[in-house]
Protein backbone atom coordinates (compact mmCIF):
# COMPACT_ATOMS: atom_id res chain seq x y z
CA UNK A 1 0.00 0.00 0.00
CA UNK A 2 3.00 2.31 0.54
CA UNK A 3 3.33 3.16 -3.13
CA UNK A 4 -0.42 3.29 -3.80
CA UNK A 5 -0.63 7.03 -4.28
CA UNK A 6 2.35 7.01 -6.62
CA UNK A 7 0.93 4.39 -9.00
CA UNK A 8 1.31 4.50 -12.78
CA UNK A 9 -1.36 6.41 -14.73
CA UNK A 10 -3.06 5.52 -17.97
CA UNK A 11 -3.04 9.19 -18.91
CA UNK A 12 -1.86 12.47 -17.46
CA UNK A 13 -3.12 15.95 -18.19
CA UNK A 14 -0.23 18.00 -16.83
CA UNK A 15 2.59 18.25 -14.32
CA UNK A 16 1.33 21.45 -12.75
CA UNK A 17 -2.45 21.80 -12.91
CA UNK A 18 -3.19 24.70 -10.58
CA UNK A 19 -3.41 27.85 -12.65
CA UNK A 20 -5.71 30.53 -11.23
CA UNK A 21 -6.77 31.98 -7.92
CA UNK A 22 -10.15 31.40 -6.29
CA UNK A 23 -12.37 34.34 -7.20
CA UNK A 24 -13.64 36.58 -4.42
CA UNK A 25 -17.18 35.36 -5.02
CA UNK A 26 -16.40 31.69 -4.55
CA UNK A 27 -18.94 29.84 -2.40
CA UNK A 28 -17.76 27.91 0.63
CA UNK A 29 -20.56 25.99 2.31
CA UNK A 30 -20.19 22.98 4.56
CA UNK A 31 -23.90 22.17 4.69
CA UNK A 32 -24.76 18.58 5.56
CA UNK A 33 -27.51 18.12 3.00
CA UNK A 34 -26.83 15.85 0.05
CA UNK A 35 -25.79 17.42 -3.25
CA UNK A 36 -28.74 18.45 -5.44
CA UNK A 37 -29.07 17.41 -9.07
CA UNK A 38 -28.41 21.01 -10.22
CA UNK A 39 -25.50 21.61 -7.83
CA UNK A 40 -21.95 20.30 -8.19
CA UNK A 41 -20.08 20.42 -4.89
CA UNK A 42 -16.31 20.00 -5.09
CA UNK A 43 -13.75 19.39 -2.36
CA UNK A 44 -10.94 16.98 -1.48
CA UNK A 45 -7.27 17.80 -1.27
CA UNK A 46 -6.60 21.50 -0.82
CA UNK A 47 -3.81 21.39 -3.40
CA UNK A 48 -6.31 21.80 -6.25
CA UNK A 49 -9.18 23.93 -4.95
CA UNK A 50 -8.18 26.97 -7.01
CA UNK A 51 -7.94 24.94 -10.20
CA UNK A 52 -11.26 23.16 -9.63
CA UNK A 53 -12.96 26.50 -8.96
CA UNK A 54 -11.77 27.77 -12.34
CA UNK A 55 -12.75 24.58 -14.18
CA UNK A 56 -16.10 24.48 -12.36
CA UNK A 57 -16.95 28.04 -13.39
CA UNK A 58 -16.21 27.26 -17.05
CA UNK A 59 -18.20 24.01 -16.84
CA UNK A 60 -21.19 25.85 -15.38
CA UNK A 61 -20.99 28.42 -18.18
CA UNK A 62 -20.97 25.63 -20.77
CA UNK A 63 -24.15 24.07 -19.32
CA UNK A 64 -26.55 26.82 -20.34
CA UNK A 65 -29.39 24.52 -21.35
CA UNK A 66 -29.34 22.74 -17.98
CA UNK A 67 -27.67 25.25 -15.59
CA UNK A 68 -25.50 23.86 -12.80
CA UNK A 69 -24.43 25.69 -9.66
CA UNK A 70 -20.83 25.10 -8.59
CA UNK A 71 -19.82 25.13 -4.93
CA UNK A 72 -16.16 24.72 -4.00
CA UNK A 73 -15.86 23.73 -0.35
CA UNK A 74 -12.86 24.15 1.95
CA UNK A 75 -10.34 21.33 1.95
CA UNK A 76 -11.50 18.00 3.37
CA UNK A 77 -8.33 16.11 2.47
CA UNK A 78 -8.30 13.00 0.30
CA UNK A 79 -9.85 10.64 2.85
CA UNK A 80 -12.45 13.20 3.92
CA UNK A 81 -13.32 13.97 0.33
CA UNK A 82 -13.82 10.30 -0.51
CA UNK A 83 -16.07 9.87 2.53
CA UNK A 84 -18.06 12.97 1.58
CA UNK A 85 -18.66 11.67 -1.96
CA UNK A 86 -19.73 8.29 -0.57
CA UNK A 87 -22.13 10.01 1.84
CA UNK A 88 -23.58 12.21 -0.89
CA UNK A 89 -22.41 15.44 0.78
CA UNK A 90 -20.33 16.47 -2.23
CA UNK A 91 -20.41 15.45 -5.88
CA UNK A 92 -16.69 15.35 -6.70
CA UNK A 93 -13.49 14.96 -4.69
CA UNK A 94 -10.03 15.62 -6.03
CA UNK A 95 -7.73 13.23 -4.18
CA UNK A 96 -4.15 11.99 -4.09
CA UNK A 97 -5.26 8.36 -4.24
CA UNK A 98 -8.21 6.26 -5.40
CA UNK A 99 -10.67 4.91 -2.82
CA UNK A 100 -9.56 1.74 -1.09
CA UNK A 101 -11.94 -1.29 -0.91
CA UNK A 102 -13.21 -0.27 2.52
CA UNK A 103 -14.15 3.20 1.26
CA UNK A 104 -15.62 2.06 -2.04
CA UNK A 105 -18.84 0.42 -0.93
CA UNK A 106 -21.26 2.63 -2.87
CA UNK A 107 -19.90 2.49 -6.43
CA UNK A 108 -17.22 5.18 -6.55
CA UNK A 109 -15.18 5.86 -9.68
CA UNK A 110 -11.64 7.31 -9.60
CA UNK A 111 -10.05 8.77 -12.71
CA UNK A 112 -6.43 9.98 -12.87
CA UNK A 113 -6.43 13.63 -13.96
CA UNK A 114 -2.82 14.68 -13.57
CA UNK A 115 0.37 14.78 -11.59
CA UNK A 116 1.99 17.73 -9.83
CA UNK A 117 5.56 18.21 -8.62
CA UNK A 118 6.13 18.29 -4.87
CA UNK A 119 8.45 20.93 -3.47
CA UNK A 120 10.11 22.19 -0.31
CA UNK A 121 9.21 25.85 0.28
CA UNK A 122 9.99 28.58 2.79
CA UNK A 123 8.91 32.06 3.82
CA UNK A 124 12.60 33.01 3.79
CA UNK A 125 13.08 35.24 0.71
CA UNK A 126 16.63 33.97 0.20
CA UNK A 127 16.67 30.42 1.53
CA UNK A 128 19.22 29.11 -0.95
CA UNK A 129 18.78 25.52 -2.06
CA UNK A 130 18.54 22.19 -0.29
CA UNK A 131 20.85 19.23 -0.63
CA UNK A 132 19.20 15.87 -0.18
CA UNK A 133 22.09 14.62 1.96
CA UNK A 134 21.50 17.52 4.39
CA UNK A 135 17.81 16.77 5.01
CA UNK A 136 18.41 14.27 7.87
CA UNK A 137 20.49 16.90 9.66
CA UNK A 138 17.68 19.44 9.29
CA UNK A 139 15.03 17.06 10.63
CA UNK A 140 17.34 15.88 13.43
CA UNK A 141 17.75 19.54 14.34
CA UNK A 142 21.51 19.37 13.82
CA UNK A 143 21.37 21.92 11.01
CA UNK A 144 19.35 24.77 12.48
CA UNK A 145 19.85 27.73 10.17
CA UNK A 146 19.36 28.88 6.61
CA UNK A 147 22.24 30.23 4.55
CA UNK A 148 21.49 33.78 5.77
CA UNK A 149 21.76 32.69 9.43
CA UNK A 150 18.03 32.74 10.25
CA UNK A 151 16.46 29.77 12.04
CA UNK A 152 14.83 26.94 10.09
CA UNK A 153 11.33 26.46 11.51
CA UNK A 154 9.63 23.32 10.26
CA UNK A 155 5.89 22.99 9.58
CA UNK A 156 4.73 19.39 10.12
CA UNK A 157 1.78 17.41 8.76
CA UNK A 158 -0.32 14.61 10.35
CA UNK A 159 0.86 10.99 10.01
CA UNK A 160 -2.20 9.96 7.99
CA UNK A 161 -1.73 12.54 5.26
CA UNK A 162 -0.14 12.71 1.83
CA UNK A 163 3.11 14.15 3.19
CA UNK A 164 3.73 10.99 5.19
CA UNK A 165 3.28 8.82 2.11
CA UNK A 166 5.52 11.14 0.13
CA UNK A 167 8.27 10.74 2.74
CA UNK A 168 7.86 6.95 2.82
CA UNK A 169 8.29 6.69 -0.92
CA UNK A 170 10.97 9.29 -1.62
CA UNK A 171 12.69 9.95 1.73
CA UNK A 172 12.24 6.85 3.90
CA UNK A 173 15.17 7.88 6.11
CA UNK A 174 13.20 10.97 7.17
CA UNK A 175 10.01 9.21 8.32
CA UNK A 176 11.24 8.40 11.82
CA UNK A 177 12.82 11.84 12.22
CA UNK A 178 9.61 13.53 11.08
CA UNK A 179 7.55 11.47 13.53
CA UNK A 180 10.00 12.34 16.31
CA UNK A 181 9.46 16.05 15.71
CA UNK A 182 5.70 15.57 15.96
CA UNK A 183 6.13 13.82 19.31
CA UNK A 184 8.39 16.55 20.65
CA UNK A 185 5.74 19.19 20.00
CA UNK A 186 8.19 21.96 19.19
CA UNK A 187 6.75 22.75 15.75
CA UNK A 188 3.16 23.31 14.57
CA UNK A 189 1.25 20.51 12.82
CA UNK A 190 -0.93 21.71 9.93
CA UNK A 191 -4.02 19.55 9.48
CA UNK A 192 -4.93 20.80 5.98
CA UNK A 193 -3.11 22.04 2.89
CA UNK A 194 -4.51 25.54 3.44
CA UNK A 195 -3.38 25.63 7.07
CA UNK A 196 0.03 24.37 6.00
CA UNK A 197 0.68 27.26 3.61
CA UNK A 198 -0.89 29.79 5.98
CA UNK A 199 1.52 28.77 8.75
CA UNK A 200 4.43 28.66 6.32
CA UNK A 201 3.61 32.19 5.17
CA UNK A 202 3.23 33.58 8.70
CA UNK A 203 6.25 31.93 10.36
CA UNK A 204 9.63 33.48 9.68
CA UNK A 205 12.14 31.00 8.28
CA UNK A 206 9.53 28.28 7.72
CA UNK A 207 10.17 25.01 5.89
CA UNK A 208 7.38 22.81 4.64
CA UNK A 209 6.34 20.52 1.77
CA UNK A 210 3.69 21.58 -0.79
CA UNK A 211 2.57 20.73 -4.29
CA UNK A 212 3.35 23.07 -7.14
CA UNK A 213 -0.35 22.87 -8.06
CA UNK A 214 -1.19 24.70 -4.84
CA UNK A 215 1.74 27.09 -5.19
CA UNK A 216 0.60 28.13 -8.68
CA UNK A 217 -3.14 27.99 -8.12
CA UNK A 218 -3.16 30.12 -4.98
CA UNK A 219 -0.24 32.34 -6.04
CA UNK A 220 1.40 31.79 -2.69
CA UNK A 221 3.98 34.21 -1.37
CA UNK A 222 6.41 31.42 -0.53
CA UNK A 223 9.80 30.61 -2.02
CA UNK A 224 10.46 27.31 -3.76
CA UNK A 225 13.76 25.62 -2.97
CA UNK A 226 15.69 23.66 -5.59
CA UNK A 227 16.78 20.25 -4.36
CA UNK A 228 20.30 19.25 -5.39
CA UNK A 229 20.18 22.18 -7.81
CA UNK A 230 16.99 20.99 -9.57
CA UNK A 231 13.87 23.16 -9.57
CA UNK A 232 10.48 21.40 -9.23
CA UNK A 233 8.48 22.24 -12.35
CA UNK A 234 6.82 20.59 -15.31
CA UNK A 235 9.91 20.52 -17.49
CA UNK A 236 12.09 18.81 -14.87
CA UNK A 237 9.25 16.41 -14.07
CA UNK A 238 8.86 15.46 -17.72
CA UNK A 239 12.58 14.97 -18.17
CA UNK A 240 12.82 12.83 -15.05
CA UNK A 241 15.38 15.05 -13.33
CA UNK A 242 12.78 16.01 -10.70
CA UNK A 243 11.29 12.73 -9.46
CA UNK A 244 9.07 13.90 -6.61
CA UNK A 245 5.44 14.16 -7.70
CA UNK A 246 1.90 13.60 -6.50
CA UNK A 247 -0.81 11.96 -8.60
CA UNK A 248 -4.30 13.45 -8.59
CA UNK A 249 -7.64 11.69 -9.06
CA UNK A 250 -11.22 12.78 -9.57
CA UNK A 251 -13.56 10.64 -7.44
CA UNK A 252 -17.34 10.55 -7.86
CA UNK A 253 -20.28 8.16 -7.72
CA UNK A 254 -20.72 6.20 -10.93
CA UNK A 255 -24.45 6.98 -10.75
CA UNK A 256 -23.88 10.76 -10.63
CA UNK A 257 -24.60 12.07 -14.12
CA UNK A 258 -23.59 15.65 -13.30
CA UNK A 259 -20.20 14.50 -12.03
CA UNK A 260 -19.75 12.42 -15.19
CA UNK A 261 -20.44 15.50 -17.29
CA UNK A 262 -17.95 17.50 -15.24
CA UNK A 263 -15.29 14.86 -15.82
CA UNK A 264 -16.05 14.86 -19.55
CA UNK A 265 -15.65 18.65 -19.60
CA UNK A 266 -12.39 18.42 -17.66
CA UNK A 267 -10.99 16.06 -20.30
CA UNK A 268 -12.31 18.13 -23.22
CA UNK A 269 -10.21 20.69 -25.13
CA UNK A 270 -12.01 23.49 -23.25
CA UNK A 271 -11.17 21.96 -19.87
CA UNK A 272 -7.60 21.19 -20.88
CA UNK A 273 -7.14 24.78 -22.04
CA UNK A 274 -8.00 26.01 -18.53
CA UNK A 275 -5.61 23.55 -16.93
CA UNK A 276 -2.75 24.63 -19.16
CA UNK A 277 -3.46 28.36 -19.51
CA UNK A 278 -0.38 29.36 -17.50
CA UNK A 279 2.39 30.07 -20.04
CA UNK A 280 5.01 28.20 -17.99
CA UNK A 281 2.91 25.01 -18.04
CA UNK A 282 3.18 22.63 -20.98
CA UNK A 283 0.30 20.48 -22.15
CA UNK A 284 2.62 17.59 -22.89
CA UNK A 285 2.61 14.07 -21.50
CA UNK A 286 5.32 13.37 -18.92
CA UNK A 287 7.76 10.82 -20.31
CA UNK A 288 7.86 8.84 -17.07
CA UNK A 289 5.15 8.09 -14.56
CA UNK A 290 5.60 8.87 -10.88
CA UNK A 291 6.01 5.19 -10.12
CA UNK A 292 8.70 4.80 -12.76
CA UNK A 293 10.45 7.81 -11.25
CA UNK A 294 10.39 6.19 -7.83
CA UNK A 295 12.02 3.08 -9.24
CA UNK A 296 14.70 5.02 -11.10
Amino acid sequence: MRNLIFRKFDWLLAGVIALSTIPAGAVFDLGLAGAHADTLRISGTGATLATMQAVGAAFSESERIDPIDIETLPSLGSAGGIRAVGDGVISVAVTSRPPNPTENTVGLQATAIGVTPIAFVSSNPQPGGLVRADLPEIYRREKLRWADGSEIRIILRPPEGTTEEFLKVFFPNLVRLYAGLRQRGIFPIASTDQENVALASDIKGSLTIVTMAQMRGERLDLHVLPLDGIWPNLETLESGSHRFALPLYLVHRTSDNTAQRFLAFLRSPAGAEILHRNPSSLSSRPRRSAREAVSA
